[in-house]
């Protein structure tokens, strides 16, 4: 009886072992595919996070191609929906990856311009005079925090309390800002100038941008985002010192230079040089000071002679595009005259607010001929010679730098990145100067915006669903 009951209760123990061996074996199965459904879902993630930035990079290479194709005229990369709005890249199952280019509608009540923007129609922060800059009361530079011989150490932060919602830059203590931000922080300037009213970056009004203090940011409540001063500034612009032709131009203060590859008049060959054999130390500060210029000159007999340059309103052109008064390649800074907001024209002294209205309504009639250079300001009558002298050397009529927003985005998914750059198509091969991710500020335009249906400000259209990445 007694040998009965032990193998009763060893068949138990037994039993007992079997169960533990099953729960545990259980436990591992239900852990082994916890562990392969997390891998599975993370590899999902990881790569619709991949086709969310590369959608999003197919629009930074369209902007790149039309940019380049586009760099005299304005058609194609200025506002351009065929080519930049909900643009398809690739069908993945289910899921369309799209992307759309924009920009800052420069039109009283659109939502954005599927478009680019041109650098050079801004002021250039480290190229402008002082006192253009100065047109702008929110762009107050406090020159100490300027001085390359400070501290490399030295807390030249803007204010943390301004509710920029990007990290603080820390400023470099010497050479040129990487950013507007960093700039901003150097010069001590609150960073909320830059961006005014729109705290999430999409470059449109949103509701709580427009309800005066109801919701943070604060805000005006009339209806317009104010943009702050990124649509008016740039760090970025340059233009190249070649002809229209993509020559390089003839340089006019070399004795060396060959002046009959100038396509200058004899009169003006021989006004400069008598300039040279007046004073041999005699240079031109820029090529316009021959526009409409007499001098009394030595003749090649040594006889003091009143001399004219040739050079009015038909020769000004020609004068511009295929000469020079530096041997620089790049001229940095120059201020697009064809492109360049009112605003910012505006901002130059010897424009000023009539004069910049005169010349947007003006530029709209120009021929192709007539925008490759800035003599039509001169040859139209709106600026007198002696002030297009004083203009001249700040100007330019091309693009070569642009800045956008992109946005890749899966439908039905949801899935999307955002991402603002600046490209340069001076440059060979073109390059990307800057690029930012944008994408955790969240989805930045109603989809049916993106589709080209029609939202106001507010409006509930539907947006993606599924996260950022």
């Amino acid at each position: 009886m007694y040998g009965a009951g032990t193998r009763r209760s060893t068949r138990a123990f037994v039993l007992v072992i079997v169960l533990v061996v099953v729960l545990l074996s259980s436990m591992l199965a239900v852990s082994l595919l916890f562990a392969m459904r997390a891998d599975v879902t993370a590899h999902t993630a990881g790569v619709q996070q991949e086709q969310a930035w590369a959608a999003a990079m197919s629009g930074v290479a369209r902007a790149l191609a039309v940019a380049q194709a586009s760099a005299q005229g304005l058609a194609a990369w200025r506002d351009a929906s065929g080519l930049f709005q909900d643009q398809l890249v690739v069908q993945d199952g289910d899921d369309q990856w799209r992307f759309t280019v924009y920009t800052l509608s420069d039109s009283f009540g659109a939502e954005v311009r599927f478009g680019l923007t041109d650098e050079s129609g801004k002021l250039h922060l480290d190229h402008a005079p002082a006192e253009w800059l100065a047109q702008w009361p929110d762009l107050t530079v406090q020159e100490s925090s300027l001085d390359p011989g400070a501290p490399e150490d030295a807390d030249l932060r803007a204010d943390p309390d301004a509710g920029s919602g990007l990290p603080s830059v820390s400023a470099t203590a010497a050479g040129t800002a990487a950013s507007l931000e960093e700039w901003f922080a150097r010069a001590g300037v609150n960073p909320r100038s830059l961006y005014g009213e729109d705290a999430n970056f999409n470059l449109r009004l949103d509701p709580a941008e427009d309800d005066g203090e109801v919701q943070w940011p604060p805000d005006d409540g009339n209806g317009q985002l104010d943009a702050g001063l990124q649509r008016y500034v740039t760090l970025s612009s340059y233009d190249l010192n070649v002809g229209s032709e993509g020559r390089p131009r003839v340089n006019l203060n070399d004795p060396d230079a060959d002046l009959t590859q100038a396509g200058l008049p004899q009169a003006t060959r021989e006004y400069l040089e008598a300039l040279r054999r007046t004073d041999k130390n005699r240079r031109l500060t820029h090529v316009a000071e021959l526009l409409e210029a007499q001098a009394d000159l030595k003749n090649p007999a040594g006889k003091v002679v009143r001399l004219r340059s040739g050079i009015g309103k038909d020769e000004l052109p020609a004068l511009l595009d295929r000469c020079t008064a530096t041997d620089a390649l790049e001229l940095p800074g120059l201020l697009n005259l064809n492109t360049a907001p009112a605003a910012v024209l505006a901002a130059v002294p010897e424009i000023g607010e009539s004069l910049a209205e005169t010349i947007v309504a003006a530029r709209y009639g120009l021929s192709a001929a007539e925008s490759q250079t800035p003599a039509w300001l001169y040859q139209r009558g709106l600026v007198s010679a002696d002030q297009f002298k004083q203009l001249a050397p700040y100007l330019t009529t091309r693009s070569r730098q642009f800045s956008f927003h992109c946005v890749g985005y899966a439908i039905p998914s949801g899935r999307y990145r955002v991402l603002t750059a600046i490209i340069d198509v001076a440059a060979r091969p073109a390059r990307i100067l800057a690029l930012r991710d944008l994408t955790r500020f969240g989805f930045p335009i109603p989809l049916q915006i993106l589709q080209g249906g029609e939202a106001g400000v507010g409006a509930q259209a539907a947006v993606p669903v599924g996260t950022g990445y």
